[in-house]
């Protein structure tokens, strides 16, 4: 880690869908020098998590949604 991290820089945030569950890691650089910290990345601003599934899970995740669930 970089030293001018702190542990209430590093949060960890659990996210839960129906079917798993995933992690986000957010790093919280104002204590870093603005030249030392990496370049921003492209945000995943339309992240689908339903096309990870396979043709299976997404055809009765149609289903239920189609039933008024």
């Amino acid at each position: 880690m970089v030293p001018q991290l702190e542990p209430p820089d590093v949060m960890v945030d659990q996210m839960r869908g129906r079917f798993k569950a995933w992690w986000r890691i957010r790093v919280n650089l104002r204590r870093v020098p603005k030249n030392e910290r990496p370049a921003q990345e492209a945000l995943e601003v339309d992240y689908d998590p339903i096309v990870e599934w396979s043709d299976t899970d997404r055809e009765a995740w149609e289903r239920e949604r189609g039933s008024g669930r």
